[in-house]
């Protein structure tokens, strides 16, 4: 079964062919560019081919093209700065590097973009800027009104407080909530590698279209990441499905080749294209899409069978009455989590109660809500308008 991956995506040709004429053609694209691309082995920036890099984004840019760029290479480019021979274990140090190394980096990026005529601006987030409502929009407006102006927004993390991004969290993941946030045509991420592989007679074949993601695409990923990088083909993979999912498409291709990011949008068959072609998309709203991808559930709702099927079939609203156990703890607004009795998740959505409130109500029609609570309430747990199935 070693070739089933291989063999079926290649019967795809055609999809494939079509995908990569549509990227050719994107007119907003994110381009996630990893620490091996950037820094070499001893922390130090590769100055030649990330000039290569900022020329060839400038010409896609003077196409008409608005291109977003999420940079990793602060930490491997703080341990150059400071001269330290390995990367920080502690988080101290780790924050420490990244604030040194981004500030070296920003600045190669701001004068070799400065020479071809560009304007860059930096963006620093957390999770927590793209999780509030408020702030995710906010720094919608403020990147389109970047985009308008003909500004190349850099973005990274802000690892300088963001203590769980650094010790769990990688830059592909980030790049894939940016592409969803601003609705991207394509996202492109450059790495050290020309795209997913696959073992084949003992030896290794890229797999050079990807539909769709899921256990057997992930069990490709394999091998160790470097000492500079946090992110594997695993996490490269796992942070795509959310962007292919929100149809989006998304490649994988070699940082290093010069002149990959202008094939790319030439359309030429270079590293692995993931994704479907539009005519088979359909599009979440902007709401639905940030419940869906950009929230870190507060607690969950365990539904039974006839309320996971209304959900499911009916894009019904959550009623109490469906609901069968109520987990963790969550105030009356927050996100949470509906699963099913066998633990597979169906969707997300706002609850209109609290937690306690939640658990006494459970099971009733909503008829008995206030009789139960006391006081007039909503008929529904989660209405429809504030949930997204996934």
């Amino acid at each position: 079964m070693e070739n089933e991956i291989l063999l079926a995506e290649e019967s795809k040709e055609n999809e494939e062919v079509l995908l990569r004429k549509e990227i050719a053609q994107a007119e907003r694209i994110v381009i996630k560019i990893g620490s091996r691309v950037l820094i070499d082995t001893h922390g130090k920036k590769e100055i030649e081919r990330i000039s290569r890099l900022v020329s060839d984004i400038v010409q896609i840019q003077k196409r008409g093209v608005e291109v977003v760029i999420v940079s990793s290479g602060a930490v491997g480019a703080g341990i150059g700065e400071l001269g330290f021979k390995s990367r920080p274990k502690n988080i101290p140090e780790l924050q420490m590097t990244a604030a040194v190394g981004q500030s070296s980096l920003l600045s190669l990026y701001d004068r070799l973009f400065k020479e071809q005529g560009v304007i860059i601006g930096q963006v620093l987030l957390t999770h927590d800027d793209l999780k509030d409502r408020e702030r995710h929009l906010h720094t919608r407006n403020a990147l389109f009104t970047m985009l308008e102006q003909k500004v190349v927004p850099i973005i990274n993390e802000n690892d300088t407080v963001a203590v769980n991004e650094i010790r769990f969290g990688d830059n592909d993941m980030l790049a894939s909530l940016v592409a969803m946030l601003i609705e991207a045509d394509v996202l492109i991420i450059l790495s050290s590698t020309d795209g997913v592989k696959q073992e084949n007679n003992g030896g290794e074949v890229k797999v050079p279209f990807i539909s769709a993601i899921d256990e057997r695409v992930l069990g490709l990923a394999h091998g160790k990441n470097g000492e500079l990088s946090t992110g594997g083909m695993r996490s490269k993979l796992e942070a795509i499905k959310m962007v292919i999912d929100s149809n989006i498409p998304a490649m994988i291709v070699k940082g290093q080749d010069q002149g990959v990011l202008l094939q790319v949008i030439a359309g030429e068959a270079v590293g692995t294209v993931l994704g479907k072609p539009s005519e088979e998309k359909s599009k979440l709203n902007s709401k639905k899409r940030w419940l869906a991808y950009y929230q870190r559930n507060d607690g969950a709702v365990v539904v039974n069978k006839n309320a996971a099927r209304a959900l499911r079939e009916c894009w019904s609203s959550l009623l109490p009455i469906g609901v069968v156990e109520v987990r963790g703890y969550f105030n009356r607004g927050s996100v949470i989590n509906i699963v099913t009795e066998e633990g597979v998740l169906i969707g997300r959505g706002i609850s209109t109660y609290s937690s306690e409130q939640a658990n006494r109500i459970k099971g009733r029609r909503s008829g008995e809500i206030k009789q139960v609570l006391g006081h007039e309430a909503y008929e529904e747990l989660v209405h429809r308008d504030n949930l997204v199935i996934l």
